[in-house]
């Protein structure tokens, strides 16, 4: 097993090797097919974009997609939203594109209309328009769409706040409000115990810190950084030194929205905190 796992690995990055060179040294980024899912909508008064959460190949036209909700669950998600605004975002302070703002901003709309007072957020949007509200991939929660919605609604606010600075004073309360609701659920300096969740909170202080510094804010996110190392496989003889598991108790380790690394490399440079960079 670990032999083919080694093997596996290498096998993947030689691909994206080969991928690199063969497009002179980048990988093209087309926005094409995330564009196409993109809804624009009526919520509560608001108009707001959304991507729908899946699509399927055209019968009759060639090279078109037809868009369609996940079944009981709903047609958009913040849950999803939230990654996309991030990557229009990280785009947009790549290379100054003023359009990569207005789609940002439509999302980040959304968010907001998605976020309940107590900071907790909804997930899912029926076709209709409506609000899933009950469904238990919907339901408002500290829970992934909550802590994505953070990080996105906290990217937005720093970053606006050089061109819009009203709206980033819109994008940064509802900002706060969510920083206190997850902050209220680390257990072991974890979000619900999980340091795959975690990191995308920490990811989200990060921003919040650099538009709202706080001793709050720092605190808590130096609790949740130790929180995340604590996790670590450290054993020089073991070939998955240095991989993060989800949490203390279950030992597995999975990609998805793991993002230990990336959230620590930050925090430590935002936070002055040089251990975590290494």
């Amino acid at each position: 097993m670990l032999r083919i796992s080694k093997t596996f690995f290498v096998l993947t990055i030689l691909s994206m090797l080969f991928i690199s060179m063969a497009f002179g040294g980048e990988i093209p980024l087309s926005l094409s097919h995330l564009n196409s899912l993109e809804w624009n909508f009526n919520l509560n008064g608001e108009n707001v974009t959304a991507w729908w959460v899946y699509s399927t190949p055209s019968s009759t036209e060639r090279g078109k997609y037809i868009n369609i909700p996940a079944q009981n669950e709903g047609a958009v998600c913040v849950d999803d939203a939230a990654r996309a605004i991030v990557l229009y975002l990280q785009l947009y302070e790549e290379n100054g594109d003023r359009s990569l703002l207005n789609e940002a901003k439509g999302g980040l709309n959304f968010l907001m209309a998605m976020e309940n007072e107590d900071g907790e957020s909804y997930n899912f949007v029926f076709p209709n328009g409506q609000i899933n509200k009950y469904g238990s991939t919907s339901q408002k929660s500290v829970s992934w769409w909550t802590v994505r919605s953070f990080w996105a609604l906290s990217m937005g606010a720093r970053i606006f706040k050089q061109v819009d600075p009203s709206y980033s004073s819109k994008l940064l309360s509802h900002a706060l409000s969510a920083f206190k609701a997850i902050k209220s659920s680390l257990n072991n300096g974890l979000v619900l115990g999980y340091s795959d969740l975690s990191s995308v909170y920490l990811l989200g202080l990060s921003n919040l810190y650099e538009i709202y510094p706080s001793d709050e804010i720092a605190k808590t996110a130096q609790i949740v950084g130790e929180g995340i190392l604590s996790t670590q496989i450290k054993n020089n003889e073991n070939f998955m030194n240095g991989v993060f598991f989800t949490n203390k108790e279950l030992y597995y380790w999975n990609g998805w929205g793991a993002r230990q690394v990336q959230a620590l490399a930050l925090a430590g440079r935002i936070f002055n905190i040089n251990q975590w960079i290494k």
